[in-house]
């Protein structure tokens, strides 16, 4: 890891951090650690890319927050407390659970991207939701009601992919 924040090297370690270099960075630091990386690479027994990237993948998702950049400021918002996005052309808006909307000058497809290894799914072209945040889902109609009774359509080529993934967040 490499940071300027010296309080977090307790948390890297839990994470299985070969290192922890606090920034600036100085040149002989950083080439023995590369160093050390390289050498024990060979010795360390299991792999530990995989364990790290296990470990930051469980991180509780309560905990993560995103930064919705509109033209004046940026939100920082727990993803837990986002309910769905819309699209609306190079524009992204963001239901909170609070009631909130805060509009986002990036585009639906790079929050889709981001946010679908965090409990989200695109179900429209125009819509990505919090599938922690679905309250029912009317088949027969394809929309879905949300924890803030907001209803999202859901397209026909994503009816199964939706499904299966309400299975698996639900089970």
């Amino acid at each position: 890891f490499i940071t300027s924040h010296e309080e977090y090297a307790l948390e890297a370690i839990r994470f299985s951090a070969l290192d922890y270099l606090l920034k600036p960075l100085y040149k002989p630091d950083f080439e023995e650690t590369v160093s050390r990386i390289l050498t024990k690479h060979s010795t360390i027994q299991g792999d530990w890319s995989s364990e790290l990237l296990n470990n930051i993948s469980n991180i509780n998702v309560q905990q993560k927050k995103i930064g919705l950049h509109s033209v004046n400021e940026t939100n920082y918002v727990a993803l837990s407390k986002i309910i769905s996005c819309e699209a609306d052309g190079n524009y992204s808006t963001f239901k909170l659970h609070c009631g909130k909307a805060i509009t986002a000058c990036v585009s639906i497809i790079n929050f889709e991207k981001m946010l679908s290894n965090y409990g989200f799914a695109r179900v429209h072209k125009s819509y990505l939701i919090n599938l922690h945040h679905i309250d029912s889902f009317r088949k027969s109609e394809m929309l879905l009601r949300m924890t803030d009774n907001s209803i999202i359509p859901v397209s026909r080529r994503r009816k199964s992919d939706l499904l299966e993934l309400i299975n698996k967040i639900h089970l």
